[in-house]
This record gives C-alpha cells, sequence and structure tokens, in this order.
C-alpha cells in the first residue's frame, strides 16, 4: 500500500465530528466534493473508533437513485 501526503493551500474544509459525543477531530478536514475511502480515526474524549468514507453531493444522489428506499 502506498500512502500519498502532499501539501496544500488554505481551502474550506468540512471539518470532521465525532458521532458518539460531538469532540470535533483536530487537524482533520475534507474539501468539498472529495472521495475518502478507508480514513479511520480514535476519538480522545469517548475512546471511540470511527470509519469515515465521503463521496461528492452529486455522487451520493447518483448512488441513491440507482438504489431506491422501498
Amino acid at each position: 500500500m502506498s500512502i500519498m501526503i502532499t501539501p496544500t493551500e488554505k481551502t474550506d474544509v468540512t471539518k470532521l465530528v465525532c458521532p458518539g459525543c460531538g469532540e470535533k477531530v483536530k487537524g482533520v478536514g475534507l474539501k468539498p466534493n472529495s472521495i475518502t475511502q478507508g480514513l479511520s480515526f480514535k476519538c480522545r474524549r469517548c475512546g471511540e473508533l470511527w470509519e469515515v468514507n465521503s463521496v461528492p453531493d452529486n455522487q451520493s444522489n447518483i448512488l441513491q437513485s440507482q438504489s431506491p428506499k422501498r
């Protein structure tokens, strides 16, 4: 597995928040319309482990329309 970490410029990001206790995940943000798979974190407050997966909004609409809820 190769991991690529590159420098970036300041931009608007979506901050991650622990779903268990509401603590903000420090130093981590997702760029708008980014795709994230396999990112995980352990909350410093409650100690729970969480996995983060994201798809751009337009992609999620396509996925939802292909598998409608009945």
